[in-house]
């Protein structure tokens, strides 16, 4: 028996409660497995689920029923123009002919830049310390309107936080 053959139990205990809302940190068929038991209590709270939560993922696995999650992402909207890195962002793509066009792969290309600039920093004769040492020297590091700080010790490069809801055509509301 696998773990996600358990959520039966967990799902009664939960849907007792009535809830409004229910927030999810959690990944992959774990999320999806508890919402579609969920749904079958005949309850429909508000579902919120972390950044690592693809509407793709959703839909794939939930279809209709993936509308109105609301996900908390970690990257700004890779379509919202307002902000500098989701146009740089946006036109690369198009270069490379490419139509992942999500906050994973912006995440993935904002990752890339900083590791590209973290090593330009570090110069030649790379070693752990270097890395390191560059990667501290960001602060405050704007990269198009999305501000990377790994001074002072930091280990999380970035505080932003925005919320994004599956609309029923199964895009992301922003």
């Amino acid at each position: 028996m696998n773990k996600l053959d358990a959520l039966g139990a967990t799902v009664t205990k939960v849907a007792q409660t009535q809830p409004g809302a229910i927030i999810m940190i959690t990944a992959g068929k774990a999320s999806t497995a508890f919402i579609r038991e969920f749904l079958k209590t005949g309850q429909r709270p508000q579902f919120f689920g972390v950044s690592v939560l693809t509407a793709k993922a959703l839909l794939a696995d939930l279809g209709a029923d993936a509308h109105g999650i609301v996900i908390a992402q970690v990257v700004p909207s890779p379509h919202r123009t307002s902000y500098g890195i989701s146009k740089e962002f946006l036109v690369a793509a198009q270069k490379a002919e490419s139509n992942d066009i999500t906050y994973n792969s912006l995440e993935g290309y904002l990752t890339a830049k900083v590791f590209v600039e973290a090593l330009r920093r570090a110069g030649k004769d790379l070693s752990r310390d270097k890395l390191i040492t560059s990667l501290e020297s960001m602060s405050n590091y704007d990269l198009g309107g999305f501000v990377i700080d790994y001074s002072g010790g930091k280990r999380a490069g970035t505080h932003f936080v925005d919320l994004s809801i599956i609309s029923k055509t199964g895009q992301f509301l922003h």
